[in-house]
């Protein structure tokens, strides 16, 4: 795993890529030591979490988040799948946005839709808009059960 640290304003973010394993405690322990009140993460280039890295990820994250306002950006359908199973993997934080998976049986084609907080995000399972395909218009279908996948910014 490979980390970018940046610091915009007074918020610090934390940019994320490759596997979250059992290879990448030494990245998170870096990690310790950033500054500031406020850190994003951001998960859009993750590719995958397995147990080792969600453990580590788990350890690090009770350790930082002491003291600061954290929120996760741009978390994929993996993270997200994490974060519905394991309530420690986000913490404290927030989800600022999160990934959607959907299928197009017409096109035979995979598309994500990026649901932002405040925006797109879906406050409750019978405010899930329908999402087209951006090849045909055909309604296409989530790969993930809706009303379960968004459990983590609905409070359920």
């Amino acid at each position: 795993m490979k980390v970018k640290v940046e610091h915009k304003d007074k918020t610090t973010i934390i940019r994320m890529s490759g596997m979250i394993n059992e290879d990448c405690e030494l990245s998170l322990d870096k990690l310790q030591s950033v500054g500031g009140n406020t850190v994003v993460f951001d998960f859009k280039d993750v590719l995958s979490v397995n147990s080792c890295g969600l453990r580590a990820w788990i350890n690090f994250l009770r350790k930082f988040e002491e003291n600061k306002e954290i929120y996760f950006r741009h978390c994929t359908p993996d993270i997200v799948n994490q974060l519905n199973m394991i309530p420690s993997f986000q913490g404290s934080a927030k989800i600022e946005s999160l990934y959607g998976e959907y299928f197009c049986e017409n096109c035979k084609i995979e598309q994500l839709v990026l649901y932002r907080e405040g925006e797109n995000m879906p406050d409750d399972v019978d405010n899930i808009d329908a999402v087209l395909c951006k090849n045909c218009g055909n309604e296409t279908e989530m790969l993930e059960l809706d009303e379960e996948y968004f459990d983590c910014v609905m409070g359920a």
